[in-house]
């Protein structure tokens, strides 16, 4: 059909829920253009596309936004019905893929939200701990242990 010529997935690399969007599209066999996001610079199309949420992933058919990875995975299966079908046939066992989809959303935010909140700390300690002026190897510096890497001191 032509009508699914143009699609584009807007995404980062790691992220999990951009992966189900990518191997529902995979599965399907849909051909789509990838571009990364840099989540510190949303780009103006994300922003576009997006402008709820602001976040990835985000599926563009034919210029129109498909946002959030399980509404964007119901949509590939609706848009590209005669493609080898994402779920089974029978109700009780589509119900039960959902659960199980709905079950992994859920597990993976809970592990994935506090390991960014980690990077975050992390650089922001980073930030405030790098001196110009070295303490000797060992010293503390408010109760802190310094270590030196590359003649850059952090706390």
């Amino acid at each position: 059909m032509e009508s699914h010529k143009f699609v584009t997935l807007l995404d980062f690399w790691v992220s999990p829920f951009g992966q189900r969007a990518r191997i529902a599209m995979a599965e399907k066999g849909i051909e789509f253009e990838y571009k990364e996001e840099k989540m510190a610079q949303k780009s103006e199309l994300l922003l576009k596309m997006n402008p709820v949420r602001k976040k990835i992933p985000v599926l563009v058919h034919d210029g129109k936004p498909v946002c959030e990875s399980l509404i964007i995975v119901q949509y590939i299966e609706e848009a590209w019905p005669e493609k080898t079908p994402l779920l089974p046939l029978e109700p009780y066992q589509r119900a039960q893929a959902r659960f199980w989809a709905d079950f992994v959303d859920e597990k993976v935010y809970e592990m994935w939200d506090p390991a960014l909140e980690i990077k975050r700390r992390r650089a922001r300690s980073c930030q405030k701990g790098v001196h110009r002026n070295p303490p000797s190897f060992g010293e503390r510096i408010g109760g802190q242990e310094i270590f030196r890497r590359q003649n850059i001191w952090l706390r």
